[in-house]
């Protein structure tokens, strides 16, 4: 264990993350994009039980609307609001599953 203080001294807060996404995933996605990745994305926000959600949770395609959804959740998991989904949004986006990697904001 150590202090509050003496973590403050020694750490900047700073961390590297090592996770892997499944194959199927490119490193980015973006509007105008389809396929299994999409599918993910779109499955992933269905759990946040959003209207109209569960319609959407199979689709494949990357549209205006996804993108409008992803700016949404980088905007509350505190991301570039750019609707690309990058490293940290895919990271954001795989949180959202009980099992998927959690990080918390504050060490007490």
């Amino acid at each position: 264990d150590i202090s509050r203080a003496d973590l403050d001294q020694f750490w900047d807060g700073d961390f590297v993350v090592l996770w892997r996404l499944p194959d199927y995933v490119p490193a980015k996605l973006k509007r105008g994009d389809n396929g299994p990745a999409v599918a993910w994305v779109n499955s992933q926000l269905a759990s946040l039980n959003e209207p109209g959600a569960e319609l959407r949770g199979s689709d494949d395609r990357f549209d205006a609307a996804l993108e409008d959804r992803i700016r949404n959740l980088q905007t509350t998991f505190g991301v570039k609001a750019d609707g690309i989904i990058g490293p940290e949004t895919f990271f954001a986006l795989a949180a959202l599953d009980e099992t998927g990697p959690h990080l918390t904001r504050v060490v007490d």
